[in-house]
């Protein structure tokens, strides 16, 4: 079995943050999974805690049911990561969250993709329409005539669809962030961008600008 480590994207105050003890290359794999050649995405979301260990959750699993969330869960208990960051800040409480792709095929191996995995020069096979941001467009905002745009981070299923968060929103509570995430619901990666590299399991910036004009 071959499983890669397509990318791990830190929220919050994990800027810079490293791991301590990498996942380990003996990995998990659901063993109906394997046997029936299926391969599988997990997203976990998971605080720091005070001894460097997380505490994680699992915000996507893709195909749901086979045991591929329950690996990534079981294999998180061996994560470490940093008690203080580079500026001598404890890091607990902090959140990272990880993406991790299981590929049917030997040997096992972890690998940490080039360039913090982040999808550069992609070709968009699906974009959302005008029409997208009209229905999804806040309501409240709209009527009282409210600009406002959001960043959010995402990384890229295997589909091309997006998993997102919420990286900056202005202005906010005006609902802008939650109508960014919907709309990104709307693009599709190519399984390769532009250059010929793979977008599975990386990391896109994606700015969703809203405009009363």
């Amino acid at each position: 079995m071959r499983l890669v480590l397509a990318a791990a994207v830190a929220t919050l105050a994990m800027c810079g943050l490293t791991y301590a003890q990498a996942p380990q290359s003996e990995m998990l794999y659901p063993r109906a999974a394997l046997q029936e050649g299926i391969g599988g995405n997990v997203l976990v979301d998971c605080a720091v805690m005070a001894d460097g260990g997380v505490a994680c959750s699992v915000l996507s699993e893709e195909p749901s049911g086979r045991g591929f969330g329950d690996a990534v869960l079981t294999m998180s208990e061996s994560w470490r990561m940093p008690t203080m960051d580079e500026s001598g800040a404890p890091t607990a409480g902090r959140r990272v969250r990880r993406a991790i792709e299981f590929l049917p095929g030997p040997p096992p191996t972890v690998r940490e993709p080039v360039n913090d995995g982040r999808v550069t020069n992609p070709y968009w096979a699906e974009r959302p329409t005008a029409r997208d941001f009209e229905r999804h467009y806040p309501r409240e905002a709209l009527r009282r005539g409210v600009s406002g745009a959001a960043m959010l981070e995402c990384i890229v299923n295997a589909d091309g669809s997006l998993v997102c968060y919420v990286d900056e929103e202005t202005p906010e509570g005006h609902g802008f962030g939650q109508a960014a995430l919907r709309i990104a619901e709307s693009f599709r990666i190519a399984p390769a961008t532009r250059d010929g590299v793979p977008t599975s399991g990386g990391r896109v910036r994606v700015p969703i600008r809203f405009n009363t004009y």
